[in-house]
């Protein structure tokens, strides 16, 4: 698992654009950057005189590595593989994208810092947020966007005791803000979030209440535009705090 989970972070560091006629791009998994607006997508400026995009739909996989901490001297190294559907639409003048969804946890694990593993998935996941861009792209100017997202999340877990089944369950609220240039089809970007949120687990037999080591990420990545701008791909590499990669495609209405 290691040994793919750092193939797939030195291959790309990554995140999502656009489609058709309506030109959209942005983030395709809970807590990601939106990396441009509806009206600002790779090559927008060809098709201004288009009719303005109804949404964008995407599906995306991401996986990640983090350390939770259940208080002194409780921890636990957690890996999970997710999926996820949901859609964006503009709302106002401004450039502001709502974006929506659900999907879930495949598959993961909790290394307990007492010996024990705990095996995590599956389980269902919903998310709402919001993008909403500050600085636009304009000649040597990179595109500034802010973004926030609330993500809740509710797993069953096995082991590490014969009998032991709590359910995992998760809540986060995190903010971003992402620089980036639009070459045409191509956007490589940069962004920085802070996170938090509680979770809720049985450590050892003990109710306890958990919140990430580190709550933040510091990520890197790029979308492009392909078959003439009807499909958007983006891939992402998160290197620093909370680690992971990701990758998805949409399309837009």
């Amino acid at each position: 698992m290691r040994k793919r989970y750092v193939s797939a972070l030195l291959a790309f560091a990554l995140v999502g654009t656009r489609a058709s006629t309506a030109n959209a791009c942005g983030a395709a998994y809970p807590g990601g950057p939106i990396i441009c607006t509806m009206n600002d997508a790779p090559g927008r400026r060809a098709a201004l005189a288009s009719p303005p995009p109804i949404a964008r739909v995407f599906a995306s996989y991401s996986f990640t590595s983090t350390t939770i901490l259940f208080g002194d001297p409780r921890r636990a190294d957690l890996v999970r593989s997710a999926a996820f559907v949901g859609a964006e639409m503009p709302v106002g003048d401004r450039g502001m994208t709502l974006r929506f969804g659900a999907g879930g946890v495949i598959d993961g694990h909790l290394a307990l810092g007492n010996g024990g593993r705990a095996r995590l998935g599956p389980g269902p996941t919903g998310f709402f947020g919001f993008g909403l861009p500050i600085i636009a792209n304009r000649g040597a100017i990179p595109f500034v966007q802010l973004s926030a997202t609330l993500a809740a999340t509710r797993v069953a877990t096995l082991g590490p005791g014969r009998n032991e089944g709590p359910s995992f369950t998760a809540f986060d609220l995190r903010t971003a803000a992402t620089a980036g240039y639009q070459f045409d089809w191509f956007v490589p970007y940069v962004a920085g979030r802070v996170f938090g949120g509680p979770i809720f687990y049985r450590y050892a037999g003990e109710a306890v209440t958990g919140t990430d080591l580190n709550k933040y990420q510091v990520a890197g990545g790029f979308a492009a535009s392909l078959f003439r701008r009807s499909l958007d791909l983006f891939v992402e590499g998160v290197p620093l705090g909370e680690r992971g990669v990701s990758a998805g495609f949409g399309t837009t209405f």
